[in-house]
C-alpha cells in the first residue's frame, strides 16, 4: 500500500489548489492561531445555535485563553441536480472556488482489516463482510455526499491500481468500491503456523495506522485547514488487551504526560499491546494536529462481533468524534455525521508564548449551557514554522 498510497497522494496533490493555497497562506500568515471546530447539541442531539465567544472559555494546558475568533459554520448539502461545486480542470490541476467548496472526506477501506471469505460457495460469498462495506460505503456516497464535497479514497492494502483521487463525481467513486473485498487473515490453514498469522495481523495492524498518520501528515500540509474527515471502515484491531474502552481521554497528550496518566495501565497490559496502544496514541496526535477527525465504520452491523471495537473507539473518541458500530440504523448514522461536519462553532486563539515546536498541547473548551454535550479536538501540534 506504500507506493499506493504515495500515487494516490500524488495525486490529491492536483488539489492543493483548491483552497490549500489560499486557506493554507492565510494558516501560515497566522501560524499562531489555533483553531477548533467545536459541536455543541442538546439532549435530544440537535445543534444548539445562537451562543456567542462570552459563551465559551478555552483552557490551553489547563490555562484560559483569550479568544480572538468565533463565527458559526454552516456548510449547505445538497446531493440533487447537477453537481454545484465550482469546479475547473487545468493542466496544472483543479482549481475550487472556496466559497463553493464543502465537506472533504477520505475514505479509508480498510481491506486488511475486513473479514475475507475462505469458502467457495455461493452462501459465503453473499454473507461476507466486504460485501457489507461496499453496500455501506455507496450509501453513503450516493445518499450523503453532496454537490461540494471532495472525497477520495484509498485501500490499505498492496494492491495496485486501487484508489480514487479527491474529486466530486461520484461515477468515480462508486466505481473504485467495485475492486473491494476483505484480506484480513483468517484462522491458519492446516500445515501453517499460527505465529505466521498472528505475525501478518500484528504487521497490518502498524501498516493501517501508518497509513493514516501519512493522511493526516498529507492533509496538513496540502489541504485546507477547516476540518477534514477520514471515513474508516474497518473491523478494527482484534485479540489486543489494550486500556479499559472508557479510558481514551488521553490518548492525544504528549509522549510524557502519557507516561504521567496511563503508567497503572501499561504496567497491566503486555508489551506487545502497549507498543500497539502507544502507535494508536501517534496516530490520533497526528490526526488532531492535522484537524482530521477519524469516524470508524464497522460495516457488518448489529450483531457483528467487537474483538476489534476497542482500537475504533479510541481513533474517534480520540479525534473528537463517534465511531458508527453495532448498529443497523447507517442511515441515521451518516446523516448525524453530516449534520456534525456541516453546523459547528469555529473558536480561535493565539498560543501562549513559550510553546515548543512539535510539542503537543491539550485543549479544554467549556461552554456556559446546562445539559449540552460539546465534541471537538482535544489537542493540537505547534506547527513547525512557529519559532521557540
Amino acid at each position: 500500500m506504500r507506493l499506493l498510497l504515495c500515487a494516490v497522494l500524488t495525486g490529491l496533490l492536483l488539489v492543493s489548489r483548491v483552497t490549500a493555497q489560499q486557506e493554507q497562506q492565510r494558516f501560515r500568515a497566522e501560524t499562531e492561531l489555533v483553531e477548533v471546530n467545536v459541536l455543541v447539541t442538546d439532549k435530544n442531539g440537535e445543534v444548539v445555535r445562537g451562543l456567542t465567544k462570552d459563551d465559551f472559555t478555552v483552557l490551553d494546558e489547563g490555562k484560559p485563553q483569550q479568544i480572538s475568533n468565533f463565527s458559526f459554520v454552516e456548510i449547505p448539502f445538497s446531493n440533487s441536480g447537477s453537481a454545484e461545486l465550482a469546479m475547473t480542470v487545468t493542466e496544472s490541476g483543479i482549481d475550487v472556488k472556496a466559497e463553493s467548496l464543502g465537506r472533504i472526506y477520505i475514505m479509508v477501506l480498510d481491506d486488511l482489516h475486513t473479514t475475507s471469505c475462505v469458502d467457495d460457495r455461493l452462501e459465503c460469498e453473499v454473507a461476507s463482510a466486504w460485501i457489507d462495506v461496499k453496500k455501506r460505503a455507496r450509501l453513503f456516497i450516493e445518499k450523503f455526499f453532496s454537490n461540494n464535497d471532495l472525497m477520495a479514497v484509498v485501500y490499505t492494502s498492496e494492491i495496485s491500481g486501487l484508489g480514487q483521487d479527491l474529486t466530486n463525481d461520484r461515477a468515480l467513486l462508486l466505481k473504485v468500491l467495485e475492486g473491494f473485498s476483505g484480506r484480513r487473515p483468517n484462522d491458519p490453514p492446516v500445515g501453517r503456523k499460527v505465529e505466521a498469522t498472528l505475525a501478518e495481523r500484528r504487521s497490518n495492524d502498524l501498516h493501517m495506522l501508518r497509513q493514516v498518520q501519512d493522511l493526516a501528515n498529507w492533509s496538513e500540509k496540502n489541504l485546507p485547514a477547516r476540518q477534514k474527515v477520514v471515513l474508516l471502515f474497518s473491523e478494527g484491531i482484534e485479540n489486543w488487551a489494550g486500556i479499559p474502552q472508557t479510558d481514551t481521554s488521553n490518548v492525544a497528550l504528549s509522549p510524557s504526560a502519557r507516561a504521567r496518566a496511563s503508567s497503572d495501565a501499561s504496567r497491566a497490559v503486555p508489551r506487545e499491546d502497549s507498543i500497539m496502544l502507544d502507535r494508536m496514541r501517534e496516530t490520533v496526535a497526528v490526526a488532531v494536529g492535522a484537524n482530521l477527525s477519524i469516524v470508524s465504520v464497522d460495516a457488518r452491523g448489529l450483531g457483528a462481533p467487537d474483538d476489534g471495537h476497542q482500537s475504533l473507539r479510541i481513533l474517534s473518541e480520540g479525534t473528537g468524534t463517534r465511531p458508527i458500530l453495532r448498529t443497523n440504523e447507517f442511515e441515521q448514522a451518516f446523516e448525524r455525521l453530516v449534520r456534525e461536519h456541516s453546523l459547528y462553532y469555529l473558536v480561535g486563539y493565539t498560543m501562549p508564548l513559550g510553546v515548543k515546536q512539535g510539542e503537543t498541547r491539550r485543549i479544554t473548551m467549556k461552554v456556559n449551557r446546562r445539559g449540552v454535550e460539546m465534541r471537538y479536538r482535544q489537542a493540537y501540534v505547534v506547527p513547525a514554522s512557529l519559532r521557540d
